[in-house]
């Protein structure tokens, strides 16, 4: 049933491109370091294999909110963005000084949900637990989030101190002591959060220091490169997604 709802409302938006120019399509994604890159990249070649005479290319965008702009305006045929920058976008809400409401919705296709994670040793168990608290988010977008949360337990700025981290910072303020709780995406797609925790572990289990070395850029091509050109002596791993091991071979690799 979703499928068929996809395709529907992917032919709606279809529809007006095709009879307009020459079956030219223009997908916006993230930028080419981060994850919507590759998926829009996956999605062009699949609309030029199955549509005959379609043209459909990527234009790579600053972030989720440009992306929508770009659809508004016209100048992008459809754009993949975050649900909460479509949400606050078409209201004109949050960081939109106006509304951005000539888009449709197609679908979501991704969710990124985040957790508050602490020690396992620590007394916090809800987020009604975090009063008083030193919490870490990773951005500006996430600590907003995490407010809005605690709101409904009762808790507000002034009850919690918040500072903003990257996720590893997190983790190691998290060792450390540092903070009580950090704001965590900690789904499979969080390969940064995920890696680090595995490393952990297998460095137990094996007894052989793990260490994990971020290779950022290229929608994971830059990492999966480096473990390529690496030495087949079995001490350098890759900790990927689904994008890099699957969907970024089958669309921007040569080999």
């Amino acid at each position: 049933m979703k499928t068929a709802l996809f395709v529907a409302l992917l032919g709606i938006l279809l529809v007006p491109v095709l009879g307009m120019s020459a079956m030219q399509l223009s997908i916006g994604t993230g930028p080419w370091s981060g994850g919507y890159f590759p998926v829009g990249e996956a999605l062009a070649k699949v609309l030029n294999k199955h549509i005959p005479g379609m043209e459909a290319v990527t234009t790579p965008a600053v972030g989720s909110a440009h992306a929508l702009e770009l659809v508004n305006s016209g100048e992008v045929s459809l754009a993949i963005v975050g649900l909460a920058t479509a949400h606050f976008g078409v209201r004109g809400q949050r960081e939109f000084a106006r509304k951005y409401d000539n888009v449709g919705f197609v679908m979501a296709g991704m969710d990124a949900g985040q957790s508050l994670v602490t020690r396992a040793v620590s007394s916090i168990k809800t987020f009604a637990d975090v009063k008083g608290s030193r919490l870490a988010a990773n951005a500006p977008a996430s600590k907003a989030l995490l407010l809005a949360a605690l709101k409904l337990y009762g808790i507000g700025e002034a009850d919690v101190h918040v500072t903003l981290m990257s996720f590893a910072e997190q983790i190691a303020a998290l060792r450390e002591e540092t903070i009580d709780a950090g704001f965590l995406a900690v789904s499979p797609r969080n390969i940064d959060v995920t890696g680090r925790l595995m490393a952990a572990r297998l460095s137990e289990v094996l007894g052989q220091q793990m260490v994990v070395e971020n290779r950022v850029g290229g929608g994971g091509i830059i990492a999966m490169e480096a473990v390529m050109r690496a030495q087949p002596d079995g001490y350098t791993l890759l900790w990927a997604s689904t994008n890099v091991m699957a969907i970024v071979p089958a669309t921007t690799l040569n080999k």
